[in-house]
């Protein structure tokens, strides 16, 4: 990726003679790249927006991989690890209710398809993901183990319940992650948690899968594999949802 970035002009590899931060998990031995001292010396094409939401402070920027219209990462201006709490539940709400309800935000767990665990971050995009279109009351029928909260209770007490959640499914098992998303109306939106575990993180037809996947978008970033694209359909679709699910069973929201 930092390769191409580079022959596309958009990042400088000198920077990394810089002496920047690096994190000693990261296994290219790299700056982090959602570091605002990073992107600064390493993206100096990149002009990010400092926003503040959930007690944070974020940068936002154009994603150089994007996925989906107007796709954005937006990262903790504090090095910290991709985690979920009822503080990132509560930004995701808050800077989906900004744009109006226009943007989808979205997590990836560690384990769950972020490719930067070691840097909290969210993404944002204004597409719709196939899982909106999913009926109130549905959430048994979709492949991946899914719970949606707060459109019926409030934003504040689904990011309440939303949050208990998700700490009873990650405390009773040390694999266990999360992929979340809020989209909706801005003064009703819906948290949709999807439950996975970091010992299931790859599909065998779809490779590793994130929060897109999760969301019903089939991703490939592989030519070699066109030929998988081009024979995708819901059935696919299924399959590979299926092949991430946890071996566990799932408990009631």
């Amino acid at each position: 990726m930092a390769a191409e970035l580079a022959r596309a002009g958009i990042y400088d590899p000198g920077c990394e003679a810089m002496g920047l931060p690096i994190d000693p998990r990261d296994p290219a031995g790299r700056p982090c790249f959602l570091c605002a001292e990073m992107i600064e010396h390493c993206f100096p094409r990149q002009r990010p927006v400092r926003i503040s939401a959930g007690g944070r402070n974020w940068l936002a920027g154009a994603n150089f991989a994007w996925l989906a219209a107007n796709h954005v990462t937006v990262s903790s201006v504090r090095h910290e690890d991709q985690e979920a709490d009822g503080a990132v539940l509560e930004a995701m709400v808050e800077i989906h209710r900004r744009t109006g309800g226009v943007f989808r935000v979205i997590f990836n767990g560690a384990g769950a398809g972020a490719s930067i665990p070691w840097h909290l971050h969210l993404q944002m995009t204004t597409d719709t993901f196939p899982i909106e279109g999913l009926g109130p009351g549905r959430e048994n029928d979709y492949p991946l183990p899914l719970r949606r909260f707060g459109a019926a209770s409030g934003p504040a007490a689904g990011v309440a319940a939303a949050d208990e959640f998700i700490g009873e499914w990650e405390a009773a098992d040390p694999g266990h992650r999360v992929n979340l998303m809020v989209a909706g109306e801005a003064g009703a939106p819906v948290i949709h948690v999807f439950l996975r575990d970091g010992r299931r993180p790859a599909s065998a037809v779809m490779g590793d899968m994130a929060s897109f996947e999760a969301c019903g978008d089939l991703v490939f970033d592989d030519p070699a594999r066109r030929e998988v694209f081009e024979r995708a359909d819901l059935a696919l679709a299924r399959r590979a949802l299926a092949d991430i699910t946890p071996r566990e069973p799932v408990p009631e929201a």
